[in-house]
């Protein structure tokens, strides 16, 4: 009875402190909105914009042209390349997680503007079906990237709560999803156009943003808005003569 008695007052104190815990985070979340509303707003809406075209393209596989099965595969097979594709690109100080994200969004969005130009009867090579293959691997690498990137974007203090938001955006594209497909009886090419512009325009907001590449992370709100994590992308042997230029200072 008394282990019992001291387990429950145990598990109801831990309970306090995860309330109070949760409580300051998305109160530092506010505050850092208030200062960095632009690079929040960003994020939420890129991990929406990837949410939208990447679980629209799947549940438009069935509508495209040729065999239903076959396309519905092929659209899952296709996020295979996209894993090292990331891997290689976020990793390479000319391109970083900033300049990836942004490059494949972009070109997921030029690929579901081409859809809008190609004829019913084009070839098999290039039709609307391909194009949007295309444009699902490309919506598949930035998705991945974009975890990865927000993630290092908040500081420790709020990254739980910044990512729960985050994660938010991703779930009311994921709702509103269904819905674009639906739109090919307005016109054939709204689904593709709306694929299209979310991509284009979360493509052009992520440069918006910083580079974390090579740095390290932000611990509290006060180091976010440091000169250090702000810079712009720097290759590995400019840092290292900077910190032996100082070190000859000193």
């Amino acid at each position: 009875m008394l282990h019992s008695r001291f387990f429950a007052l145990l598990t109801s104190r831990q309970f306090e402190q995860f309330q109070v815990h949760e409580l300051v985070c998305f109160f530092c979340l506010f505050k850092i909105l208030s200062t960095n509303i632009l690079c929040v707003c960003v994020c939420v809406y890129v991990r929406y914009a990837c949410s939208l075209v990447y679980y629209g393209l799947t549940l438009g596989a069935g509508e495209t042209s040729g065999s239903r099965y076959v396309n519905v595969a092929m659209y899952g097979l296709v996020e295979l390349p996209a894993y090292p594709l990331c891997i290689y690109f976020i990793n390479k100080h000319w391109a970083g997680r900033r300049k990836s994200m942004a490059s494949f969004l972009c070109l997921a969005g030029s690929a579901c503007l081409c859809t809008t130009f190609i004829p019913e009867n084009a070839g098999a090579l290039l039709s609307v079906t391909s194009l949007a293959l295309v444009g699902k691997l490309m919506v598949s690498a930035a998705f991945n990237i974009a975890y990865v990137y927000t993630s290092e974007l908040y500081p420790t203090v709020i990254r739980n709560a910044g990512l729960g938001v985050c994660s938010m955006s991703c779930r009311v594209g994921g709702i509103l999803a269904p819905f674009v497909p639906s739109m090919r009886a307005l016109h054939t090419s709204m689904p593709f156009t709306v694929f299209c512009l979310s991509g284009l325009s979360a493509a052009c907001l992520g440069l918006l943003l910083p580079e974390t590449l090579n740095r390290p992370a932000a611990e509290t709100l006060e180091e976010l808005g440091s000169p250090g994590l702000g810079r712009v992308l720097e290759s590995k042997p400019l840092l290292y003569e900077d910190e032996s230029c100082a070190s000859t200072h000193k």
